[in-house]
């Protein structure tokens, strides 16, 4: 619990952050949801459900890049799955990060759209497209908590900064025990003084960061 706990939870939201400052438009919309639900006000448990949007986002994040990207499952007895013989003591591996991407479960997998998680885009989908806390007897006891945890982390980021990724690269996963980013997510962070501001008053384009860590070009003769 206390492993998992902070660590997948801070890699959530890394993997999150870097895919919001790459698609403005929607940290637009989460930020204006979090200003219209909850405003400056300290976020609590029963805020959440009223939180569609960032949850979808939540959702559409662990999707293309979930922590947990593979799950070893031991078979008991001798069994066929597929076709294939699975024999008694084999150790099944099942990985959300491939299945999450397939193409005969999701359009255009590759792309962040928190949207494909609406009721009527999600319907027909099969149940365990998606499941990046395990799933049946052995689902992960911290679903809810993580999930709750996460939610209320970015809400409180969204009403006190403004995040920038300065990363010179597209981020690319380290798969060892969690899902790393592997260069790092580097950002530069904003405060802003007060939520109480809609976001309706902020520019449509945040302005472009200039990474630090960037060699500099050469001129051309």
């Amino acid at each position: 619990m206390l492993q998992q706990g902070h660590d997948t939870v801070g890699e959530t939201l890394a993997w999150t952050w870097y895919l919001l400052s790459l698609h403005p438009e929607i940290e637009r919309r989460l930020h204006h949801e979090i200003y219209e639900v909850i405003g400056d006000r300290v976020p609590v448990v029963a805020d959440l459900p009223r939180l569609s949007y960032a949850s979808m986002v939540l959702k559409e994040s662990l999707r293309l890049y979930p922590p947990v990207w593979v799950i070893p499952r031991d078979a008991i007895h001798d069994d066929h799955i597929g076709g294939y013989r699975v024999p008694a003591g084999s150790t099944i591996m099942l990985s959300p990060y491939v299945t999450h991407r397939h193409p005969d479960f999701w359009e255009n997998p590759e792309a962040f759209d928190p949207e494909r998680f609406l009721p009527a885009r999600s319907k027909g989908r099969p149940f365990h497209a998606y499941f990046p806390f395990g799933g049946g007897p052995r689902l992960c006891m911290a679903e809810d908590m993580g999930t709750m945890e996460v939610l209320l982390i970015m809400v409180m980021i969204v009403q006190r900064y403004r995040l920038h990724l300065v990363s010179c690269h597209r981020e690319e996963p380290e798969c060892i025990l969690d899902m790393l980013p592997r260069h790092r997510v580097r950002a530069t962070i904003q405060w802003q003084p007060s939520a109480s501001r809609s976001p309706a008053q902020e520019p449509a384009v945040l302005p472009a960061a200039v990474c630090p860590w960037a060699a500099p070009r050469a001129e051309s003769a």
